[in-house]
């Protein structure tokens, strides 16, 4: 191999002996969690993070619970086209579809309402979710809690954040955070990162062994030379020739 680009996500912000969670750990902890929520289960994460959605719908199951998901999340589900990832089709009796009053109106609006249809006997419509919070987990974004506190969802409910907690910052993690306080929804973050620790940086470096190796996407590139062998910096903009 003459040159690997290698990312460096981590470095600054892990220690180099510690491992991220995986995808296992996970899953332990919302199952953990789920023992202790009498209500309904919300865990705002990225619908795209496939990994992630099926340690939820995993941790769902070993819980005796269904996973909810709104529309978007049914078609990035069924985009895959993967029998092993759950989605409101097949055998999958488990995953259920509800759509917030304003996702249904930006359906109509862009005229792809004829999507609801592939739900069919999969919905769960508003006046009946609170009678099923207390058997489900529901995948939802930041802007949904008022939706489902209007039709009155959120009795005995916990909050899960999984996603990168520097998004708490932005207007809508700020946003999510303070309705949770004012519903008094108890809000826990379990996350694990996307990108690869450094133990496991290494271990593909070495595997790889490649004559250049050129540091990406990190804040910390000069800490690769401690790191790795043959490495070679770049400054950004600059073209490598190889």
């Amino acid at each position: 191999m003459d040159a690997l680009l290698m990312e460096g996500s981590s470095l600054g912000r892990l220690p180099r002996e510690r491992r991220f969670e995986t995808e296992t750990d996970i899953e332990q902890r919302l199952v953990e969690l789920l023992s202790a929520t009498d209500g309904m289960l919300v865990v705002a994460c990225s619908v795209q993070n496939i990994d992630r959605v099926v340690s939820v719908y995993r941790a769902a199951k070993r819980s005796g619970r269904q996973l909810v998901v709104d529309a978007y999340g049914a078609e990035i589900l069924k985009a895959t086209d993967t029998a092993s990832i759950p989605k409101p089709s097949g055998d999958w009796d488990d995953v259920k579809v509800y759509i917030p009053q304003f996702q249904r109106r930006l359906l109509v609006r862009n005229g792809i309402a004829h999507l609801v249809d592939s739900y069919k006997g999969r919905r769960i419509f508003p006046e009946k979710l609170s009678g099923q919070a207390s058997k489900s987990v529901m995948i939802v974004r930041p802007w949904m809690l008022t939706d489902l506190q209007e039709v009155g969802a959120l009795e005995g409910a916990r909050a899960v954040w999984s996603q990168w907690e520097g998004y708490l910052t932005s207007e809508s993690g700020v946003a999510f955070t303070e309705k949770c306080k004012a519903l008094d929804i108890p809000l826990e973050t379990i996350h694990t990162s996307g990108h690869a620790d450094i133990h496991a940086l290494q271990q593909y470096a070495a595997a790889v062994n490649p004559v250049r190796l050129v540091p990406i996407h990190t804040f910390f590139p000069s800490q690769f030379s401690e790191l790795f062998a043959n490495v070679e910096l770049s400054p950004d903009g600059n073209w490598v020739e190889i």
